[in-house]
């Protein structure tokens, strides 16, 4: 009796890890999602200055900037205010201690149109990216690593 007890617990056990982590996968997903959105509204290096550590490391095809301050820096540079980065994020996973996980997902850089916010149709260029996620100690998701490639037209 007290063997089965004890499966019976163990299987609780699993199965609440289980759900745990697709929720944590959920959640962390959602965060990506909000992100991009971040970036639509207040501009691609701000929202990338609010969602990354300050230890970020991003990795541009080739090129590796270190650190939240520098990569604001590198964007606020690069993207002017006719120019929007865009992404949706495709998939997510999450380590079982709940403290590091990924999204991954495509990107495109378009101009904006004529009218304030609306974005045109010419696209820049486009690539994929992945993005490795730390929980810091509030319980929220920071951007650890960016890394990003440029596909080719």
């Amino acid at each position: 009796m007290r063997f089965l007890i004890y499966i019976v617990f163990l299987s609780f056990i699993l199965i609440s890890c289980e759900n745990d982590l697709e929720t944590e996968k959920l959640n962390l997903i959602n965060v990506d999602k909000s992100f991009a959105l971040t970036a639509k509204k207040i501009g691609t290096a701000n929202a990338f200055k609010k969602f990354l550590s300050d230890d970020a490391i991003q990795i541009v095809s080739g090129k590796e900037t270190k650190g939240k301050l520098k990569i604001y820096e590198n964007l606020k540079n690069s993207f002017s205010s006719e120019l929007i980065l865009n992404w949706e994020p495709e998939g997510v996973n999450v380590a079982e201690s709940g403290e590091l996980g990924y999204t991954w997902g495509s990107y495109v850089v378009m101009k904006k149109g004529s009218i304030k916010d609306q974005i045109s149709d010419e696209i820049i260029f486009n690539g994929k990216y992945l993005n490795i996620w730390e929980k810091i100690d509030n319980g929220s998701w920071k951007v650890k690593i960016d890394i990003g490639s440029i596909s080719q037209f």
